[in-house]
């Protein structure tokens, strides 16, 4: 498929996932989301590896797949409907866990998946391929009754499933004829039942989203647009720390041969300052306690009161730069000779780069999130600029790109280098 930056975050605060406009995971890190890749297809040349597809099998070449998607209201729970022309149709349900348990929150490092038949006599192709750290390895397995097990470079993975682990090993084709649960998180075997287990998983995992948003102060108009750019950013946030990343990924060229293809998922006190501010005024509290706190950290820590621009998210001062010649830039990008970066440079030098953000790309997950966060007024010719056609503030990246410049007039004073818009005549 051809690259594109037209993706889908979901995640709960402790790791992430971007989906295509495919459904497929492309990019993925664990155990943080500055961390080692699970899935990097969204980096990567070939179309077998660094993935996680579950693909409509039509047995007919002529006979095309079309994919709808969705997020379930106020949450970043993506919904994939896959059908073909033949009127066979599944739903794909993607979420990361997050609930409070047991006076605790809830977020490990795990993503589910959920697929249900819709119509016809659907058949599916699952392809879980993912890659061993930066060098793209193969990585081993092994599998159970109910389970497959990955052994990355980081961690252990364990597959959980209700599916024919056989034919999800082979990447044969099945038939679905109920719904069948996925679950890929620690290395740990479930106590209860799969199906019912992930199912309250969900239920959990939307009731505290929808909590999170109903606490917001959003304002009358454009409350759509808002509440999922207010939920894009929360995903940004690393809630153990209370560190905000600048964006979800890493290695998207600024443009064509440009050998700048930095990592953003690092914690810029600036930006990360815009970010809070933007939540702060819809009254997202949470995010603002856990930052100062993470901030309250790094000053406790600071050698001579010195504070740099950027740490990591567990308040890492040193951030080396390194390479991944093993993986392929994004849609090929980036200059051969600059074979793409892994990581930040030391902070000092790192900041210099900083001026020139890959703001040519159209995703809002690959985007710094502070440009989220900035100050813009109503557009009232909106849709005709918009290139992706209307905006339902679904969230997915080149719409929620679009969302960003709709924002209302702000009276107050405009944020430091970003003037306010003439005003207009008349």
């Amino acid at each position: 498929m051809t690259a594109t930056l037209d993706l889908w975050p979901i995640g709960n605060c402790q790791v992430s996932a971007l989906v295509d406009r495919a459904g497929r995971f492309v990019w993925a890190c664990v155990p943080r989301v500055d961390g080692d890749p699970l899935f990097s297809a969204l980096l990567r040349d070939d179309d077998e590896s660094g993935l996680w597809a579950i693909d409509l099998e039509t047995g007919d070449l002529e006979t095309g797949t079309a994919v709808e998607q969705s997020y379930r209201r106020n949450t970043p729970i993506l919904v994939s409907r896959h059908s073909d022309e033949a009127g066979n149709a599944i739903e794909v349900i993607d979420f990361c866990p997050r609930f409070q348990r047991r006076g605790r929150s809830y977020r490990p490092v795990a993503f589910a998946r959920i697929v249900r038949p819709v119509a016809g006599s659907p058949r599916i192709r699952m392809r879980l391929a993912p890659t061993r750290g930066w060098d793209g390895g193969k990585v081993e397995t092994t599998s159970g009754s109910n389970h497959i097990r990955y052994m990355l470079d980081s961690m252990t993975l364990r597959l959980t499933t209700t599916g024919p682990v056989g034919l999800i090993e082979q990447t044969s084709a099945f038939r679905v004829e109920r719904p069948l649960h996925f679950f890929l998180g620690p290395d740990e075997s479930f106590g209860d039942d799969v199906g019912a287990t992930i199912d309250r998983m969900l239920a959990e995992t939307e009731r505290e989203w929808q909590e999170w948003v109903r606490g917001l102060a959003t304002p009358l108009e454009w409350q759509e647009v808002v509440i999922r750019s207010a939920i894009t950013l929360k995903l940004c946030q690393h809630e153990e720390t209370g560190a905000i990343v600048a964006a979800l990924t890493t290695s998207i060229p600024e443009h064509a041969d440009s050998g700048r293809n930095w990592d953003y998922r690092y914690c810029w006190i600036r930006d990360a300052y815009y970010t809070v501010q933007a939540l702060n005024r819809l009254g997202a509290l949470d995010v603002l306690e856990a930052y100062l706190g993470y901030l309250r950290n790094i000053v406790d820590g600071a050698k001579g009161g010195h504070i740099q621009p950027l740490y990591g998210v567990l308040g890492e001062a040193r951030l080396e730069e390194r390479t991944a010649p093993a993986i392929a830039a994004w849609g090929r990008c980036a200059s051969a000779t600059r074979p793409m970066s892994r990581s930040s440079t030391t902070p000092m030098a790192r900041s210099s780069c900083r001026t020139s953000r890959p703001f040519s790309t159209s995703g809002c997950s690959a985007w710094p999130a502070s440009r989220i966060s900035k100050r813009w007024s109503v557009l009232p010719n909106w849709r005709s600029n918009c290139t992706t056609g209307p905006m339902p503030g679904c969230g997915s990246c080149a719409r929620a790109r679009a969302s960003t410049l709709i924002r209302r007039r702000c009276a107050g004073r405009p944020a430091t280098g970003w003037p306010m818009p003439p005003k207009r005549s008349g």
